[in-house]
């Protein structure tokens, strides 16, 4: 369908590509492609780390709890000193709320 598509990098390098009157050469396209696959790649290394950082997060944040709370209860305020990692954890996640 014409006009459904939305605005992104390749589409408007593309554009200008098609549109520019004497600049068609293999080079410049080449150079448009390989940019576009960059950023298609740098994105999806940044979630597998990111979700490989979180886990690991997570993972430390539940053994801590383990270790200090035990399993026979639920964390209370007064154990908010004896859970620094998960105090921190906290903080900086509120910190992008």
């Amino acid at each position: 369908k014409q006009g459904t598509a939305r605005p992104s990098f390749l589409a408007s390098q593309l554009e200008a590509f098609k549109d520019a009157p004497n600049g068609k050469d293999a080079t410049k396209l080449e150079d448009i492609l390989g940019a576009a696959g960059a950023m298609y790649t740098g994105g999806a290394d940044t979630v597998i780390e990111v979700s490989r950082w979180g886990l690991n997060v997570q993972t430390k944040a539940q053994e801590e709890l383990d270790r200090v709370i035990g399993y026979g209860r639920l964390p209370e305020l007064t154990d908010r000193d004896s859970l620094p990692y998960l105090e921190c954890l906290l903080q900086e996640t509120l910190r992008f709320i």
